[in-house]
């Protein structure tokens, strides 16, 4: 599970994406699916506190949203909502919606996808075009021989209507953030501090 968060302040760049979230398999609420907070986007950015979940937490030690920030009483008040999923939904969220993963009550594998996409000419952070948060270089991926133009088979043709994917974004020219402006979010906050 994780700790109840928003998006935004771990992507950075422009608050004008969307996540898309796709269960790779059935996802009953007790394999630990995902819920939001329904109407917590309109908040806008919310302070965070550090999160203190103990064991079984993704990012036990992280921040999360301070819940008391939210009106849980009146006509705008948010609740909890999730689903039991299946395959081939999608959830698609704005990056200021408060969300979680619950407790994976079961000894299975919950498998998942999560995507994110915003408008092209909107600002996108460095850190966000690395894979695993810096974890990995796309070097050392591609030195892996599964991604590229596909090798022409023994004695054959090259296929000419493969497309070498390969840093596919920097053909956009996107207009990319270098570092983040932590007070745009909270100076205190460390998105890698998990």
């Amino acid at each position: 599970r994780t700790l109840p968060h928003q998006d935004y302040p771990y992507v950075l760049g422009t608050a004008r994406f969307v996540t898309c979230w796709v269960p790779l398999g059935p996802c009953p609420d007790e394999l630990g699916g995902i819920t939001v907070l329904a109407g917590s986007h309109k908040f806008g950015l919310l302070p965070l506190v550090r999160g203190d979940a103990g064991g079984g937490v993704v990012g036990s030690n992280s921040h999360m949203v301070n819940m008391g920030s939210l009106p849980w009483t009146g006509p705008n008040r948010v609740r909890w909502v999730t689903a039991d999923y299946n395959s081939g939904d999608v959830l698609i969220f704005p990056s200021h919606t408060v969300h979680m993963a619950l407790e994976n009550k079961t000894g299975m594998t919950r498998l998942s996808l999560d995507c994110r996409a915003q408008p092209a000419a909107e600002p996108v952070s460095e850190r966000a075009l690395t894979p695993n948060w810096s974890r990995q270089t796309w070097e050392d991926i591609y030195s892996s021989g599964h991604f590229g133009p596909r090798a022409p088979p023994q004695g054959g043709e090259a296929d000419e209507d493969c497309v070498d994917l390969r840093y596919y974004w920097k053909r956009q020219n996107p207009n990319v953030v270098q570092g983040f402006d932590r007070t745009s979010f909270q100076s205190t906050f460390d998105p890698m501090d998990y």
